[in-house]
């Protein structure tokens, strides 16, 4: 069909007959989708490869549907022809779907946590949530909140990874954010720091944790919520140096003298902006950086813990080693 909302209720009126079907309601999920991805494509009209996903518990059934039509959730329970929920339209590039199912004293599903992925033609892998409750008062269902629909989602989400709690309590995101420091310039090839928050269930909806208002500053809730790494150790110890807070930038190294060092080379000064040219982990970390007025070399020591930060051993001049040995 040409005309794509024809097409479209076509497509789900089918998706309902195949779903009915006793044949295929004793097939497992991946078989049933397997299965039902064949007949689509046998078609010869797909604009775009995903596969149909699909996850059932009883008769209510979620199906992410190929050529990026959306993911929809089926109440088998209801007559035929009833309109399925539309749980989100925006899925090209639909790769994974897992649902988590909240059951009530008689095995029916009264809520569920959608949970879903996307991959763009660059390869970015984005991570989605939607939450839906049943009411049975009067037998339908809703999408309550989907993290599409909230800015602060994207944040952090290009090649995010996700977990979710068992009662849909809790969201934890972890992933890469974009020009968040203004002493680094990033690109495709340079690293970024990953950031790590929570997503905190209130009724219905999901609130970010630990919200930005409860820090002096955006600067300062993004130290928090980064991830141990030795670029992020870097981008905190330059930007502490930046705002005088010497003390707490000699926390990120193994002694003071690296303040010292750091600050004798102009690392503090706001005009400077720097690129990352070389990065190196084993025996020994290393990053190199550099500007118009000079590169760099920092070398760090790894934390003892999961949760404490890489510690700055040495920063100095490239080529100040050879120095020291000609000396």
């Amino acid at each position: 069909l040409v005309d794509p909302f024809l097409r479209r209720e076509a497509v789900l009126a089918a998706t309902e007959s195949y779903l009915r079907e006793v044949a295929q309601r004793d097939m497992s999920d991946d078989v049933a989708a397997a299965t039902f991805t064949q007949a689509v494509f046998s078609s010869g009209q797909m604009v775009f490869p995903e596969p149909a996903l699909i996850q059932r518990e009883g008769d209510i059934v979620v199906v992410g549907l190929p050529d990026g039509l959306g993911i929809f959730l089926y109440d088998l329970r209801q007559p035929r022809g009833t309109p399925p929920l539309e749980i989100s339209r925006w899925t090209m590039g639909l790769r994974v779907l897992e649902v988590r199912w909240v059951l009530n004293s008689d095995r029916d599903p009264v809520e569920i946590g959608v949970i879903y992925g996307t991959q763009g033609q660059d390869g970015t892998r984005i991570p989605h949530y939607a939450l839906a409750t049943y009411n049975a008062n009067v037998s339908t269902w809703r999408v309550n909140w989907l993290s599409d629909e909230d800015p602060d989602w994207w944040f952090n989400s290009q090649n995010g990874r996700m977990a979710v709690a068992s009662d849909l309590s809790l969201l934890a995101v972890e992933g890469e954010a974009e020009n968040t420091t203004a002493v680094f310039i990033e690109t495709d090839e340079s690293p970024t720091r990953r950031f790590r928050v929570f997503w905190v269930r209130e009724e219905s909806v999901y609130i970010i944790s630990p919200p930005v208002g409860s820090h002096p500053s955006r600067q300062a809730w993004l130290w928090q919520i980064a991830q141990p790494s030795p670029y992020a150790t870097l981008v905190e110890f330059i930007e502490r140096l930046r705002n005088t807070d010497q003390g707490r930038a000699a926390n990120l190294t193994t002694s003071d003298q690296v303040v010292l060092d750091a600050l004798d080379f102009g690392l503090y000064q706001r005009d400077r902006e720097f690129r990352v040219v070389q990065t190196e982990q084993g025996d020994e970390t290393i990053i190199v950086f550099q500007d118009q007025r000079g590169a760099f070399v920092a070398r760090f020591n790894a934390p003892t813990t999961d949760e404490a930060p890489w510690l700055i051993s040495d920063i100095r001049p490239i080529g100040a080693d050879e120095l020291e040995e000609d000396s």
